[in-house]
């Protein structure tokens, strides 16, 4: 039962974090200490590894959303 209530109490924080664009941070925080969770492709990462591939990807985003506008006013 202890697992549920927590779990009721962490969700909606994580959740706002990721609302926000924090989905790293969310993850870096959160993320469970014996956790493997698979690649796309099915290879089983360890945390290091999926953290450091997701900054990569939302550096990526950020660097190229820097130059543009997502909305065109007319």
């Amino acid at each position: 039962m202890m697992e549920q209530s927590l779990l009721h109490e962490v969700f909606p924080v994580k959740s706002g974090m990721v609302r926000k664009g924090q989905s790293v941070e969310a993850t870096e925080k959160y993320f469970a200490s014996n956790a493997q969770p698979p690649d796309f492709d099915g290879t089983v990462k360890r945390q290091i590894e999926m953290l450091t591939k997701m900054k990569a990807f939302a550096g990526a985003i950020s660097k190229k959303a820097d130059g543009m506008s997502c909305f065109t006013l007319r």
